[in-house]
Protein backbone atom coordinates (compact mmCIF):
# COMPACT_ATOMS: atom_id res chain seq x y z
CA UNK A 1 0.00 0.00 0.00
CA UNK A 2 1.38 3.19 -0.80
CA UNK A 3 2.05 5.69 1.87
CA UNK A 4 0.05 9.34 1.52
CA UNK A 5 2.47 12.06 0.96
CA UNK A 6 1.76 15.68 -0.10
CA UNK A 7 4.28 16.82 -2.78
CA UNK A 8 3.56 20.37 -4.39
CA UNK A 9 5.35 21.22 -8.20
CA UNK A 10 6.11 25.01 -7.60
CA UNK A 11 6.92 26.48 -11.03
CA UNK A 12 7.53 29.93 -12.28
CA UNK A 13 5.88 30.32 -15.91
CA UNK A 14 8.74 31.55 -18.10
CA UNK A 15 11.61 32.06 -15.32
CA UNK A 16 13.96 34.77 -17.14
CA UNK A 17 11.50 37.21 -18.06
CA UNK A 18 9.03 36.66 -14.67
CA UNK A 19 12.40 37.69 -13.57
CA UNK A 20 13.29 41.08 -15.72
CA UNK A 21 9.79 41.58 -15.18
CA UNK A 22 10.19 42.27 -11.91
CA UNK A 23 13.01 44.39 -11.68
CA UNK A 24 11.24 46.83 -15.11
CA UNK A 25 8.30 47.65 -15.15
CA UNK A 26 8.20 48.62 -18.77
CA UNK A 27 8.09 45.01 -19.67
CA UNK A 28 4.97 44.01 -17.98
CA UNK A 29 2.13 42.71 -20.52
CA UNK A 30 4.04 43.38 -23.37
CA UNK A 31 5.35 40.60 -25.98
CA UNK A 32 8.81 39.77 -24.77
CA UNK A 33 11.17 36.70 -25.95
CA UNK A 34 14.43 35.78 -24.44
CA UNK A 35 17.16 34.68 -27.25
CA UNK A 36 20.87 33.78 -26.88
CA UNK A 37 22.55 36.68 -29.23
CA UNK A 38 20.92 39.34 -31.41
CA UNK A 39 21.61 37.77 -34.24
CA UNK A 40 17.96 36.72 -36.72
CA UNK A 41 18.84 32.89 -36.96
CA UNK A 42 19.24 32.76 -33.00
CA UNK A 43 16.42 30.63 -31.34
CA UNK A 44 14.11 32.05 -28.57
CA UNK A 45 14.97 30.23 -25.52
CA UNK A 46 11.79 31.58 -23.21
CA UNK A 47 8.54 33.00 -24.75
CA UNK A 48 5.84 35.18 -22.65
CA UNK A 49 2.55 34.25 -22.86
CA UNK A 50 1.80 37.55 -24.56
CA UNK A 51 3.94 36.65 -27.05
CA UNK A 52 2.34 32.88 -27.81
CA UNK A 53 -0.77 34.69 -28.24
CA UNK A 54 1.13 36.07 -32.09
CA UNK A 55 1.94 32.61 -32.39
CA UNK A 56 5.53 33.04 -30.90
CA UNK A 57 7.19 29.45 -29.47
CA UNK A 58 10.27 28.30 -28.02
CA UNK A 59 12.80 27.43 -30.32
CA UNK A 60 11.47 30.17 -33.13
CA UNK A 61 13.91 32.10 -35.05
CA UNK A 62 13.96 35.75 -33.64
CA UNK A 63 13.87 36.63 -37.82
CA UNK A 64 10.47 34.38 -37.32
CA UNK A 65 9.26 36.15 -34.26
CA UNK A 66 9.67 39.77 -35.20
CA UNK A 67 7.38 39.05 -38.40
CA UNK A 68 4.94 37.59 -36.00
CA UNK A 69 4.87 40.45 -33.54
CA UNK A 70 6.67 43.59 -35.18
CA UNK A 71 6.48 45.19 -31.48
CA UNK A 72 8.03 42.36 -29.19
CA UNK A 73 10.38 43.22 -26.96
CA UNK A 74 13.82 40.93 -27.18
CA UNK A 75 15.89 40.32 -24.14
CA UNK A 76 19.20 39.19 -24.04
CA UNK A 77 19.94 36.41 -20.66
CA UNK A 78 21.30 37.40 -17.50
CA UNK A 79 22.36 34.10 -15.73
CA UNK A 80 24.21 35.74 -12.77
CA UNK A 81 20.60 37.87 -11.95
CA UNK A 82 18.57 34.19 -12.83
CA UNK A 83 20.66 32.78 -10.17
CA UNK A 84 20.33 35.10 -7.72
CA UNK A 85 16.50 34.87 -7.90
CA UNK A 86 16.55 31.17 -7.83
CA UNK A 87 18.29 31.37 -5.03
CA UNK A 88 15.91 33.98 -3.33
CA UNK A 89 13.28 31.44 -4.33
CA UNK A 90 14.88 28.89 -2.48
CA UNK A 91 15.68 30.51 0.38
CA UNK A 92 11.71 31.47 0.69
CA UNK A 93 10.59 27.80 -0.17
CA UNK A 94 12.75 26.64 2.99
CA UNK A 95 11.53 28.61 5.33
CA UNK A 96 8.49 25.99 5.30
CA UNK A 97 10.05 22.57 4.47
CA UNK A 98 14.29 21.89 3.71
CA UNK A 99 12.42 18.99 1.40
CA UNK A 100 13.25 20.46 -1.89
CA UNK A 101 14.19 19.83 -5.10
CA UNK A 102 15.10 22.29 -7.66
CA UNK A 103 14.56 20.65 -11.30
CA UNK A 104 15.12 23.37 -13.48
CA UNK A 105 15.63 27.40 -13.06
CA UNK A 106 11.82 28.51 -11.65
CA UNK A 107 10.87 25.10 -10.71
CA UNK A 108 11.04 22.75 -7.69
CA UNK A 109 9.26 19.73 -6.17
CA UNK A 110 8.75 20.40 -2.40
CA UNK A 111 7.32 17.23 -0.02
CA UNK A 112 5.11 18.92 2.79
CA UNK A 113 4.40 15.56 4.26
CA UNK A 114 3.83 15.76 8.05
CA UNK A 115 3.61 19.97 7.99
CA UNK A 116 -0.26 20.45 8.65
CA UNK A 117 0.08 21.30 12.23
CA UNK A 118 2.74 23.82 11.25
CA UNK A 119 1.23 25.41 8.61
CA UNK A 120 -2.22 24.03 8.26
CA UNK A 121 -3.41 21.76 5.39
CA UNK A 122 -1.34 21.20 1.84
CA UNK A 123 -3.19 23.57 -0.20
CA UNK A 124 -2.89 26.41 2.57
CA UNK A 125 0.85 25.77 3.17
CA UNK A 126 1.05 25.78 -0.79
CA UNK A 127 -0.78 29.35 -0.57
CA UNK A 128 1.08 30.64 1.56
CA UNK A 129 4.39 30.11 -0.31
CA UNK A 130 3.06 31.46 -3.63
CA UNK A 131 2.03 35.14 -1.58
CA UNK A 132 5.67 34.97 0.07
CA UNK A 133 7.08 34.50 -3.40
CA UNK A 134 4.99 37.11 -4.81
CA UNK A 135 5.09 39.67 -1.85
CA UNK A 136 9.30 39.59 -1.63
CA UNK A 137 10.41 38.68 -5.19
CA UNK A 138 7.09 39.84 -7.36
CA UNK A 139 7.03 36.51 -8.85
CA UNK A 140 3.63 34.53 -10.29
CA UNK A 141 4.02 30.74 -8.57
CA UNK A 142 2.34 28.19 -10.00
CA UNK A 143 1.70 24.61 -7.90
CA UNK A 144 0.32 21.63 -8.01
CA UNK A 145 -0.73 18.96 -5.47
CA UNK A 146 -0.62 15.67 -5.33
CA UNK A 147 1.02 12.79 -3.74
CA UNK A 148 3.60 11.98 -5.86
CA UNK A 149 6.10 14.26 -8.47
CA UNK A 150 4.32 12.94 -11.55
CA UNK A 151 0.80 14.16 -11.06
CA UNK A 152 1.84 17.17 -9.13
CA UNK A 153 4.01 18.44 -12.29
CA UNK A 154 0.78 17.62 -14.74
CA UNK A 155 -1.03 19.23 -11.90
CA UNK A 156 0.88 22.35 -12.10
CA UNK A 157 0.49 22.39 -15.91
CA UNK A 158 -3.01 22.68 -15.41
CA UNK A 159 -2.54 25.04 -13.02
CA UNK A 160 -1.82 28.28 -15.46
CA UNK A 161 -5.03 30.02 -14.87
CA UNK A 162 -6.45 29.61 -11.23
CA UNK A 163 -2.89 29.35 -9.98
CA UNK A 164 -2.81 25.66 -7.93
CA UNK A 165 -4.48 22.81 -8.86
CA UNK A 166 -4.77 19.87 -5.90
CA UNK A 167 -5.29 16.11 -6.48
CA UNK A 168 -6.36 14.32 -3.56
CA UNK A 169 -4.64 11.06 -2.40
CA UNK A 170 -6.56 7.95 -4.62
CA UNK A 171 -7.62 10.14 -7.46
CA UNK A 172 -4.02 10.22 -9.64
CA UNK A 173 -4.96 7.31 -11.77
CA UNK A 174 -8.71 8.93 -12.72
CA UNK A 175 -6.49 12.52 -13.07
CA UNK A 176 -4.27 11.49 -15.72
CA UNK A 177 -6.70 9.88 -17.81
CA UNK A 178 -7.34 12.15 -19.93
CA UNK A 179 -4.54 13.76 -20.42
CA UNK A 180 -1.53 13.39 -23.59
CA UNK A 181 0.91 10.39 -23.04
CA UNK A 182 3.62 13.80 -23.62
CA UNK A 183 2.88 14.54 -20.12
CA UNK A 184 4.85 11.07 -18.72
CA UNK A 185 8.14 11.11 -18.21
CA UNK A 186 9.13 8.12 -19.69
CA UNK A 187 7.90 9.92 -23.60
CA UNK A 188 10.49 11.26 -25.55
CA UNK A 189 10.40 12.57 -28.50
CA UNK A 190 11.54 8.66 -29.87
CA UNK A 191 8.66 7.57 -28.10
CA UNK A 192 5.98 9.48 -28.42
CA UNK A 193 6.29 8.96 -32.35
CA UNK A 194 6.47 5.35 -31.71
CA UNK A 195 2.85 5.98 -29.98
CA UNK A 196 1.57 7.87 -32.33
CA UNK A 197 2.33 4.99 -35.26
CA UNK A 198 0.26 2.63 -32.43
CA UNK A 199 -2.41 5.02 -31.90
CA UNK A 200 -1.79 5.73 -28.76
CA UNK A 201 -2.13 9.34 -27.83
CA UNK A 202 -3.74 9.37 -24.30
CA UNK A 203 -2.62 8.02 -20.99
CA UNK A 204 -6.38 6.14 -20.69
CA UNK A 205 -5.36 4.14 -24.02
CA UNK A 206 -1.83 3.41 -22.49
CA UNK A 207 -3.18 1.94 -19.60
CA UNK A 208 -5.74 0.08 -21.12
CA UNK A 209 -3.43 -2.18 -23.04
CA UNK A 210 -1.79 -5.12 -20.93
CA UNK A 211 1.83 -5.29 -19.89
CA UNK A 212 2.96 -8.48 -22.24
CA UNK A 213 1.50 -6.55 -25.32
CA UNK A 214 3.53 -2.93 -24.23
CA UNK A 215 6.60 -5.07 -23.38
CA UNK A 216 6.13 -6.60 -27.15
CA UNK A 217 5.91 -3.26 -29.17
CA UNK A 218 7.88 -0.79 -26.71
CA UNK A 219 10.86 -3.35 -25.10
CA UNK A 220 11.99 -2.51 -21.41
CA UNK A 221 10.67 1.03 -21.18
CA UNK A 222 7.06 -0.45 -21.47
CA UNK A 223 7.40 -1.25 -17.21
CA UNK A 224 8.10 2.55 -16.45
CA UNK A 225 5.04 3.43 -18.66
CA UNK A 226 2.75 1.35 -17.39
CA UNK A 227 3.21 1.89 -13.83
CA UNK A 228 3.19 6.15 -14.87
CA UNK A 229 -0.39 5.42 -16.98
CA UNK A 230 -1.58 4.34 -13.72
CA UNK A 231 -0.12 7.86 -11.51
CA UNK A 232 2.27 5.52 -10.14
CA UNK A 233 5.74 7.16 -8.91
CA UNK A 234 7.35 6.65 -5.63
CA UNK A 235 10.30 8.59 -6.22
CA UNK A 236 11.05 10.74 -3.07
CA UNK A 237 11.93 14.40 -3.07
CA UNK A 238 15.82 14.96 -2.87
CA UNK A 239 17.48 17.97 -1.90
CA UNK A 240 20.55 18.52 -3.98
CA UNK A 241 24.15 17.86 -2.23
CA UNK A 242 26.34 20.44 -3.09
CA UNK A 243 30.26 20.13 -2.16
CA UNK A 244 30.87 23.33 0.62
CA UNK A 245 32.31 26.25 -1.41
CA UNK A 246 33.13 29.79 -0.90
CA UNK A 247 31.47 32.69 -3.15
CA UNK A 248 32.46 35.62 -3.93
CA UNK A 249 30.87 37.93 -6.30
CA UNK A 250 30.50 41.60 -7.64
CA UNK A 251 28.06 42.88 -10.15
CA UNK A 252 30.28 45.97 -11.81
CA UNK A 253 28.52 49.44 -11.78
CA UNK A 254 29.03 49.52 -15.74
CA UNK A 255 29.65 47.23 -18.17
CA UNK A 256 33.42 47.73 -18.63
CA UNK A 257 36.45 45.70 -20.78
CA UNK A 258 39.00 47.94 -19.01
CA UNK A 259 41.46 45.58 -17.88
CA UNK A 260 42.92 47.61 -15.52
CA UNK A 261 38.97 48.05 -13.34
CA UNK A 262 38.68 43.82 -13.72
CA UNK A 263 42.39 43.26 -12.10
CA UNK A 264 41.26 45.87 -9.20
CA UNK A 265 38.12 43.96 -8.45
CA UNK A 266 39.44 40.75 -8.94
CA UNK A 267 41.89 41.87 -6.71
CA UNK A 268 39.11 42.80 -3.74
CA UNK A 269 37.32 39.49 -4.41
CA UNK A 270 40.41 37.54 -3.89
CA UNK A 271 40.87 39.54 -0.51
CA UNK A 272 37.54 39.26 0.89
CA UNK A 273 37.70 35.01 0.31
CA UNK A 274 41.10 34.95 1.85
CA UNK A 275 39.53 36.85 4.78
CA UNK A 276 36.58 34.47 4.98
CA UNK A 277 38.98 31.58 4.72
CA UNK A 278 41.00 32.75 7.43
CA UNK A 279 37.81 33.54 10.00
CA UNK A 280 36.36 29.61 9.36
CA UNK A 281 39.87 28.25 9.57
CA UNK A 282 39.68 26.83 6.16
CA UNK A 283 42.08 27.03 3.02
CA UNK A 284 40.98 25.98 -0.78
CA UNK A 285 42.59 23.45 -3.52
CA UNK A 286 40.73 24.95 -6.26
CA UNK A 287 39.97 28.63 -7.18
CA UNK A 288 37.07 29.24 -10.31
CA UNK A 289 37.05 32.19 -11.95
CA UNK A 290 33.68 33.39 -14.21
CA UNK A 291 33.42 36.24 -15.86
CA UNK A 292 30.06 37.35 -17.24
CA UNK A 293 30.11 39.40 -20.42
CA UNK A 294 26.68 41.97 -21.43
CA UNK A 295 25.37 39.55 -23.94
CA UNK A 296 25.50 36.63 -21.13
CA UNK A 297 27.90 34.68 -22.58
CA UNK A 298 29.90 33.40 -19.83
CA UNK A 299 34.18 32.71 -19.64
CA UNK A 300 35.36 30.22 -16.63
CA UNK A 301 39.14 29.71 -15.96
CA UNK A 302 39.75 27.35 -13.28
CA UNK A 303 42.96 26.16 -11.21
CA UNK A 304 43.73 23.77 -8.75
CA UNK A 305 46.36 23.50 -6.40
CA UNK A 306 48.51 20.63 -4.94
CA UNK A 307 48.14 21.74 -1.38
CA UNK A 308 45.12 24.12 0.11
CA UNK A 309 45.90 27.37 -0.22
CA UNK A 310 45.03 30.75 2.67
CA UNK A 311 47.23 32.97 1.37
CA UNK A 312 46.42 35.89 -0.34
CA UNK A 313 49.81 36.63 -2.14
CA UNK A 314 49.87 32.79 -3.56
CA UNK A 315 46.48 33.43 -4.80
CA UNK A 316 46.32 36.73 -6.16
CA UNK A 317 49.06 35.51 -8.39
CA UNK A 318 47.04 32.37 -9.65
CA UNK A 319 44.05 34.62 -10.18
CA UNK A 320 46.08 37.39 -11.80
CA UNK A 321 46.84 34.46 -14.81
CA UNK A 322 43.37 33.20 -14.66
CA UNK A 323 41.62 36.37 -15.62
CA UNK A 324 44.26 36.78 -18.05
CA UNK A 325 43.10 33.73 -19.82
CA UNK A 326 38.90 34.27 -19.24
CA UNK A 327 39.33 37.78 -20.12
CA UNK A 328 39.98 37.14 -24.31
CA UNK A 329 36.73 38.90 -25.80
CA UNK A 330 35.98 42.29 -26.71
CA UNK A 331 33.10 42.32 -24.95
CA UNK A 332 31.97 44.13 -21.97
CA UNK A 333 32.29 42.30 -18.57
CA UNK A 334 28.99 42.71 -16.14
CA UNK A 335 29.55 40.37 -13.50
CA UNK A 336 32.84 38.35 -11.71
CA UNK A 337 32.74 35.51 -9.35
CA UNK A 338 34.87 33.60 -7.65
CA UNK A 339 34.67 30.36 -6.18
CA UNK A 340 37.26 28.52 -4.07
CA UNK A 341 36.29 24.51 -4.13
CA UNK A 342 37.47 21.47 -2.15
CA UNK A 343 37.33 23.38 1.06
CA UNK A 344 39.42 21.70 4.12
CA UNK A 345 40.08 22.38 7.51
CA UNK A 346 43.28 23.61 8.55
CA UNK A 347 44.94 22.31 11.36
CA UNK A 348 45.23 24.63 14.52
CA UNK A 349 48.24 24.05 17.21
CA UNK A 350 47.15 26.67 20.55
CA UNK A 351 49.82 27.26 22.66
CA UNK A 352 49.24 25.65 26.35
CA UNK A 353 49.94 29.18 28.33
CA UNK A 354 48.51 31.77 25.85
CA UNK A 355 46.16 34.51 27.82
CA UNK A 356 42.47 34.21 26.79
CA UNK A 357 42.97 38.05 25.50
CA UNK A 358 45.19 37.03 22.80
CA UNK A 359 43.80 33.37 22.12
CA UNK A 360 41.28 34.54 19.58
CA UNK A 361 43.34 36.95 17.72
CA UNK A 362 46.67 34.63 17.62
CA UNK A 363 45.24 31.62 17.72
CA UNK A 364 46.59 31.12 13.88
CA UNK A 365 49.77 32.34 14.75
CA UNK A 366 51.49 28.22 14.59
CA UNK A 367 54.10 27.31 15.76
CA UNK A 368 55.52 30.07 17.46
CA UNK A 369 57.09 32.39 16.12
CA UNK A 370 59.77 33.30 18.71
CA UNK A 371 60.16 29.38 18.64
CA UNK A 372 60.83 29.51 14.61
CA UNK A 373 63.13 32.02 14.63
CA UNK A 374 65.69 29.80 17.29
CA UNK A 375 65.11 26.47 14.81
CA UNK A 376 65.44 28.33 11.80
CA UNK A 377 69.09 29.99 12.91
CA UNK A 378 69.94 26.33 13.55
CA UNK A 379 68.88 25.36 9.80
CA UNK A 380 71.10 25.31 6.58
CA UNK A 381 68.89 27.31 4.72
CA UNK A 382 68.23 29.75 7.27
CA UNK A 383 67.75 33.02 4.90
CA UNK A 384 64.86 30.91 3.10
CA UNK A 385 63.02 29.76 6.29
CA UNK A 386 63.55 32.60 7.54
CA UNK A 387 62.08 34.58 4.54
CA UNK A 388 59.05 32.42 4.64
CA UNK A 389 58.20 32.42 8.26
CA UNK A 390 58.19 36.68 7.58
CA UNK A 391 56.06 36.45 5.21
CA UNK A 392 53.67 34.05 7.39
CA UNK A 393 54.37 36.65 10.10
CA UNK A 394 53.23 39.66 7.99
CA UNK A 395 49.99 37.80 6.26
CA UNK A 396 48.90 37.16 9.78
CA UNK A 397 49.41 40.47 11.09
CA UNK A 398 46.74 41.33 8.30
CA UNK A 399 44.76 39.05 9.23
CA UNK A 400 44.44 40.01 12.64
CA UNK A 401 44.23 44.15 11.59
CA UNK A 402 41.11 43.08 9.14
CA UNK A 403 39.77 40.43 12.11
CA UNK A 404 39.88 43.78 14.44
CA UNK A 405 39.00 46.65 11.94
CA UNK A 406 36.94 44.71 9.21
CA UNK A 407 37.34 43.52 6.25
CA UNK A 408 37.37 46.74 4.32
CA UNK A 409 40.04 48.27 6.37
CA UNK A 410 42.58 47.35 3.95
CA UNK A 411 43.21 47.52 0.13
CA UNK A 412 45.90 45.76 -1.97
CA UNK A 413 47.83 48.29 -3.99
CA UNK A 414 49.92 48.08 -7.08
CA UNK A 415 53.19 49.27 -8.62
CA UNK A 416 53.51 50.58 -11.89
Amino acid sequence: MLKKRSIVFMGIPAFPIAVERALSSRLRERPVILVKTDNPRSRCLSVSQEARQYGVVSGMSLHDAKRHCRDISVLLPNPSVYKRAMDAIQKVICEFTPLCEPVRPGQSYLDLTGCNRLFGSTSSATQQIQQEITKKLKLPAEAGIAANKLVSRVAAIDAQISGMVEVEFGGEEPYLAPHRVNVLPSVDRIMRNLLNELNLRFVQEVKAIELEILLAALGPTAFSLSRQSKGIDPSPVLPPYAPPKLIVNEELKEDTNDRDILESVVRKLVLEGVFQLQQSRRSSSMVELKLTYSDGRQSIEIRQFRKPQCESLQLLKDTGELLKRAFNRRVRVRHIELIFHRLSQMAIQLDLWQGKSNLLIEKSITPKIEYDLVQVQKSHSEEFELMKIKKKRALEALSIIQARFGKDSLKLGTVH
